[in-house]
């Protein structure tokens, strides 16, 4: 039989493209650039050169001041990519697709967490955010959720779980998880001034089924969870 039901990824990533290309600038990602931008060590080498009045107390120290603008950077980052904050997209994916969560395109449906962890990588490099930073903190967000999650249900829910072959706290986050993050972290390494739809299209596309694991499923024509 052959399957009538429309291929969905394009209008997908024509989606998280236009939410990726506007929020690179936003306020927040450019306040963040200019705290994380702080030379540390620059800045100490110009300190040791005051008076000794002047060095008096913690205030000024650089090293404080480093650690400081590196924490509020970060609480900002938090609110925006947190679970239900503005940058989560997931809620507002599965209204523009009648409460569904997952995609289609060609014989596979795709998991709707794709779309902003990529967001979540591109625009986290676009703030100063290094690869490492945002892998190890997403997976550090994955305990808590999952821990959050085994509280709620016990018996259902696994609880945090890592992957062996993975060191750092992105061991604890969900493969297609770093997976998509990493595209996102890519796509800016290439293009930190915009993507295109095509560009983020062709970067998910390129990840084979098997890497996928739990993020893609079979499509099914007969089930009304694919299909409504």
């Amino acid at each position: 039989m052959t399957c009538i039901h429309p291929d969905e990824l394009n209008d997908l990533s024509c989606y998280i493209a236009g939410e990726i290309n506007r929020n690179r600038c936003h306020a927040v990602v450019l306040n963040m650039r200019k705290l994380l931008d702080y030379d540390v060590a620059e800045e100490t080498r110009k300190w040791m050169e005051l008076p000794w009045y002047s060095k008096v107390g913690s205030a000024n120290n650089p090293q404080v001041m480093g650690n400081t603008y590196k924490v509020a950077a970060l609480m900002m980052w938090t609110e925006k990519v947190g679970q239900n904050r503005p940058w989560d997209h997931k809620s507002l994916i599965r209204k523009m697709y009648r409460g569904r969560a997952w995609h289609k395109q060609g014989a596979y449906m795709y998991f709707h967490d794709i779309w902003s962890n990529i967001h979540y990588g591109y625009v986290g490099m676009a703030a100063g955010l290094s690869e490492q930073l945002l892998l190890d903190g997403a997976g550090l967000e994955q305990i808590g959720s999952d821990t959050l999650r085994k509280m709620q249900n016990w018996k259902k829910n696994p609880g945090p779980h890592r992957s062996d072959d993975i060191t750092g706290f992105r061991a604890w986050d969900d493969a297609p998880d770093r997976i998509s993050i990493q595209i996102g972290v890519d796509l800016y390494t290439c293009c930190p001034d915009g993507v295109s739809a095509s560009q983020v299209m062709k970067s998910v596309m390129s990840v084979s089924p098997e890497a996928w694991g739990e993020g893609i499923r079979f499509h099914d024509c007969n089930n009304s969870n694919h299909t409504r």
